[in-house]
């Protein structure tokens, strides 16, 4: 292929002799794979959960029901297109794995990602502060590591950070795609 830096999540690969439209889904860096998958509604494409770090607050810091552990339901974007839709999110630890929370499982990495530095599958260890756990109202499309995630309160952009990792996809999961998910349109 054209090199790792050539294919963007959720984009076309272009495969020649292939009638059918293909997508890339996922990269393993280390060993230049670049994961695909046929069709653009392909559940390899979507996650329902993803970890994000390296978060910026516009107030200074995360709102308050987050510092008191609660969870909160907001908008999110991950994509300039991408209509804003609804998440649940709660601040986790800098490194999932301290956690100890058992439903903490299921913010473990998907298995499509491998990037430098990881010891796949579990996530980098010692990123400074803490994380947001972000689980999404319907399937998100193309979730990839280091693009920027931006929260919404209503028409309110609270802040952001940058996708350390999508968790397991729905094909990972063994599960179909809803007729409901966010990117349709992007």
């Amino acid at each position: 292929h054209k090199g790792i830096a050539a294919y963007t999540s959720g984009q076309r690969a272009r495969i020649g002799g292939e009638k059918d439209k293909w997508y890339v889904v996922g990269k393993h860096v280390a060993e230049q794979r670049v994961l695909v998958a046929r069709g653009g509604g392909h559940p390899a494409l979507f996650c329902t959960r993803a970890v994000v770090e390296d978060l910026f607050w516009v107030s200074g810091q995360p709102p308050p029901a987050l510092l008191r552990g609660e969870s909160l339901t907001l908008g999110y974007k991950v994509r300039y297109l991408q209509p804003v839709a609804p998440c649940e999110v709660r601040l986790g630890p800098s490194d999932p794995r301290q956690a100890g929370d058992p439903t903490d499982d299921a913010f473990r990495p998907s298995g499509h990602w491998s990037l430098p530095g990881w010891a796949a599958p579990d996530p980098p260890s010692g990123a400074g502060g803490p994380t947001l756990h972000v689980h999404f109202a319907a399937p998100s499309r193309a979730v990839t590591p280091k693009q920027a995630f931006v929260l919404y309160d209503g028409e309110v952009c609270l802040g952001g950070g940058f996708v350390r990792y999508p968790c397991a996809s729905l094909h990972e999961q063994g599960l179909p795609l809803p007729e409901t998910w966010v990117g349709a349109a992007t």
